[in-house]
């Protein structure tokens, strides 16, 4: 028996939802409330898809980001589990189902770490550094309907009844209008607040493949599942230090002038950060590319003067980034026999607080 030192990196487990593309509000709600509930959650994939045929577009995005568990909603499961294991191999298959989310607290078998790890230790460990300190800010929006699904996407589903030494601010959104979600979003960049999305990032350094940096993005959104699932993909290539350069918005706001001067102040809050890009893209996996081409138009058309002096239609790519986020990264231990390696994985710090 000999030793032999590995340098591993400690991360989550890779996750992946598959979801039918004509499923309702609801379905697309529980894959954002699984998302919110996992450590690591906000680098997930989250794939629209036929829900009884597995096209080759999806074949090729599975088969590249390898995720070790896939989900299912709305969607055929004996033609799915085949196809999967086919595609990438992963540790398992299974439909996502409203108890099962419910009850990730509980034991199960995937064994993750959750987000409730995750808020632990941010709260008791905020305070020990030199950084400036971001306020969580959490975001309930069952009282604005249409754009629930908006927010869930953007803020992600916090827990409820949460113990208020672990809450910073907590906003009702009741907002109907697309340009009262834009300045919300807004708020949280000028004033640097934290999400319940990136507590579900707290602590994890993207490694981020197939792409570069998140450059700043309007999504506009015709299929809510297509287009809030594009957003998604998009976002996962940012950090958790600060706020995501993109935004969801409805397709019908962009006839509406009052959402440009709106947009123009979601963008430019973000120059303080640091990075100063001249442009902007305008994408969508449903609207048509002359309606996102005229949006980006009339978007140009206000941001003169601006440091921001292109806007520009950008196709969605079949290649989405490939983000692996690790914790911290070491070298351990392991014994070889012969063409047998143990090794007793090390753990995540989250729990050593």
């Amino acid at each position: 028996m000999a030793q032999r030192l590995l340098k591993v990196r400690v991360r989550p487990p890779r996750v992946a939802v598959l979801i039918d593309r004509n499923a309702n509000e609801s379905d697309l709600f529980l894959a954002f409330e699984f998302f919110s509930r996992l450590w690591g959650g906000r680098f997930a994939h989250l794939l629209a898809v036929e829900s009884k045929s597995c096209d080759d577009l999806t074949q090729f995005r599975l088969g590249v980001s390898r995720p070790e568990f896939v989900y299912g909603i709305g969607l055929d499961d004996d033609h799915w589990s085949k196809a999967i294991v086919e595609t990438c191999q992963p540790r398992g298959y299974g439909r996502l189902r409203p108890e099962f989310v419910n009850g990730l607290k509980r034991d199960h078998a995937e064994d993750y770490y959750l987000v409730d790890h995750a808020l632990i230790h941010l709260f008791r460990t905020r305070d020990q550094g030199k950084s400036y300190k971001r306020a969580l800010r959490l975001v309930t929006s069952k009282d604005a309907p249409t754009l629930t699904a908006y927010c869930a996407a953007t803020f992600g589903v916090h827990h409820q009844n949460l113990r208020k030494d672990f809450v910073d601010l907590e906003t009702s959104f009741t907002g109907t209008t697309t340009t009262a979600f834009v300045e919300l979003a807004s708020e949280f960049v000028k004033e640097c607040q934290q999400s319940w999305l990136d507590v579900t990032g707290h602590e994890l350094n993207p490694l981020t493949f197939e792409s570069g940096p998140l450059a700043p993005t309007v999504v506009l959104v015709n299929s809510k599942v297509e287009d809030l699932a594009l957003f998604w993909n998009l976002r996962a290539a940012s950090d958790t230090m600060h706020p995501a350069w993109i935004i969801p918005i409805p397709a019908e706001s962009a006839a509406d002038l009052a959402i440009f001067e709106k947009l123009k102040e979601w963008l430019l809050a973000f120059l303080p950060y640091g990075p100063r890009p001249n442009f902007c893209y305008v994408t969508s996996q449903s609207v048509e590319e002359s309606v996102c081409r005229d949006f980006a138009v009339r978007f140009q058309t206000v941001l003169a003067g601006t440091p921001i002096e292109l806007v520009d239609y950008q196709p969605s790519r079949n290649q989405l980034p490939i983000v692996i986020p690790f914790e911290y990264e070491t070298s351990w231990a392991v014994e070889i026999t012969g063409r047998k390696l143990t090794i007793q994985p090390p753990k995540s710090k989250l729990r050593m607080v």
